[in-house]
């Protein structure tokens, strides 16, 4: 995590430097998760999102940007037992760094931006807490996957020049736990998700 802190101040130095070409931005929102493999299915875990964007267009359609981000996930419903009464949650908090590639249309020539955009990507993200309640297994949470790589699609829409809001829906590419040993009753792996609505305000 010190290595993308200190890429992302880098980023941001840089953008000091040549602030012709390169946008800041900050988002807040919520994220919807669920996690596969808990026995339940529904975006059922509501946790917050936000932070500071950095990218520079490459052309009139084409946008690249990085993110820091606190992310909050995971689910809340029957996390060990198939039963059908909710009986614990999951709770994650990660750091993430999202990679973006926009492609946008609507493009308004005096303010030079798009009104519609939609975004492909993908992100590193560092487990930095983790808490499960109503498990008989709460050491379940020692062996969850400290590191996530997830994919990412959206879109947005520019009010104006400066507000904007973002629809995201986010996938991990591995599991956050896996057990090949599991019984049927048994929690065999948790893989998680999410959709995130967000706002923000770019410079």
């Amino acid at each position: 995590m010190r290595t993308i802190f200190l890429f992302f101040i880098l980023s941001f130095f840089f953008t000091s430097l040549t602030g012709q070409t390169f946008k800041a931005y900050a988002v807040t929102g919520l994220n919807a998760s669920q996690i596969d493999g808990d026995f339940d299915a529904g975006y059922n875990k509501i946790g917050l999102t936000g932070g500071i964007g950095i990218g520079f267009n490459i052309n009139k359609t084409m946008f690249v940007s990085t993110e820091f981000l606190y992310s909050g996930r995971g689910s809340t419903n029957s996390i060990i037992t198939s039963t059908t009464e909710p009986n614990g949650s999951i709770h994650l908090d990660y750091i993430e760094l999202p990679i973006m590639l926009r492609i946008g249309d609507w493009y308004q020539e005096e303010d030079k931006y798009n009104k519609v955009w939609l975004e492909l990507g993908a992100s590193v993200g560092r487990l930095i807490n983790a808490n499960v309640k109503g498990s008989n297994v709460p050491e379940i949470v020692n062996d969850f996957r400290s590191t996530d790589v997830s994919y990412i699609g959206g879109l947005g829409y520019h009010m104006n020049k400066n507000f904007f809001v973002n629809l995201r829906y986010t996938r991990s590419f591995f599991p956050l736990y896996r057990n090949p040993d599991a019984m049927p009753q048994e929690v065999a792996y948790f893989t998680s998700y999410y959709i995130s609505l967000r706002v923000g305000y770019s410079l």
